[in-house]
């Protein structure tokens, strides 16, 4: 089998860590054949091209969608391509197009986030990129995959059931990994919110849960604040304002984040919505406790509270205790055993690799 997955490669996130690890495990199949078609260079692509997969980048600055689209179909034909395989909603539309302009072929979609509900302030351009996006997934791809079951229900307000498929995230084998050494002493409790410094991730909430949280604790603590966005201008005059500025690290964007897990005791995550994210599941991997929004694909991924710490508000001092609460020894230990299984269990690469290719097979079929 053929396959080509197009993304845009400008960020390296969630969900480009996904692509990522499903290329690797696809390309470790020697009956598949996998390209990477992307519309930045970056480090996406340079993880891709150091694992042997090879890239083109249809580099999105010099080239218009009508050209890429012309460019992707050439691939498709040259390549013998199969399946299709897009990420993102401009990569949704030329993967589509291209499909339809080389004659082969069949494309799908994995959607990595809930669909954003128009609000007041989205502009006329975001509300036509949604409709069009949900008529190019509708009606120009074969299939619409979420990563957990709470967003195949979100999805399903628009696109048919037949047309929506479940497949959760997965992560590899843990290696052996550099310790981070960013915390203040081994006495030191860490907390770390990781993502982008977007609004959807609510780090504003896990600042001010933090200050609460250290006027509740008897030992030190510290928040580690990772990732970089519009935001981090906001969020450190939050701290400052708050008292607590020497006590929140910025970190800014860390490439290994594996590795900077190994030195974190808590994992903060108090986003408005996720689907499911890969940071999560790192830290289960890694016995770090998770204490989340009760959201999204969250309850599925800690197993309704039994492998981490759901919250059903965004409210800090709620959050504050339980911080406080998560220093008890036995039920830690317990949840985090539970984690560790359930990642090991439930959410592997091979798994999903397995899964996306029993719907390509299917797609595959219906096109001869």
């Amino acid at each position: 089998m053929r396959i080509l997955h197009v993304a845009s490669g400008d960020l390296w996130a969630g969900a480009e860590n996904q692509l990522y690890l499903l290329a690797g495990a696809q390309a470790s199949d020697a009956e598949t054949v996998v390209t990477v078609v992307l519309m930045n260079d970056g480090i996406l692509a340079d993880r891709l091209r150091h694992a042997g997969i090879h890239v083109v980048v249809v580099d999105e600055r010099s080239h218009s969608v009508a050209q890429t689209v012309r460019a992707v179909a050439r691939l498709i034909k040259q390549r013998r391509i199969d399946i299709v395989h897009t990420h993102r909603a401009k990569e949704n539309l030329v993967g589509a197009l291209a499909v339809l302009l080389s004659g082969r072929g069949a494309s799908l979609r994995t959607a990595h986030g809930s669909p954003e509900r128009p609000t007041s302030d989205y502009s006329m351009r975001e509300r036509i990129i949604g409709v069009v996006d949900r008529f190019v997934g509708r009606y120009l791809q074969a299939c619409v995959v979420a990563v957990s079951s709470e967003l195949q229900d979100r999805l399903s307000a628009f696109y048919p059931a037949s047309h929506l498929q479940t497949v959760a995230n997965g992560i590899a084998e843990l290696h052996d990994q550099q310790i981070f050494r960013h915390r203040a002493s081994d006495e030191t409790l860490v907390l770390a919110c990781i993502g982008r410094l977007v609004s959807v991730k609510r780090f504003d909430v896990s600042i001010a849960a933090f200050h609460a949280a250290r006027q509740m604790l008897r030992q030190p603590v510290e928040l580690w604040v990772v990732g970089d966005g519009p935001l981090l201008s906001h969020l450190k005059e939050q701290a400052t304002q708050l008292g607590i500025a020497g006590h929140v690290r910025f970190l800014g964007f860390v490439e290994n984040i594996p590795a900077l897990l190994a030195d974190v005791d808590l994992l903060l995550v108090p986003s408005d919505h996720e689907g499911m994210p890969m940071v999560v599941l790192e830290a289960m991997r890694q016995r770090v406790l998770v204490i989340a929004h009760a959201v999204g694909g969250l309850p599925e991924v800690l197993d309704s509270g039994r492998a981490g710490i759901l919250l059903p508000t965004q409210d800090p001092v709620s959050w504050a205790n339980a911080i406080r609460d998560s220093a008890r020894i036995e039920p830690r230990r317990v949840m985090l055993s539970e984690a560790e299984r359930r990642v090991h269990d439930r959410f592997s690469i091979s798994a999903t690799a397995a899964a996306y290719r029993s719907i390509y097979s299917r797609l595959a079929k219906s096109e001869r």
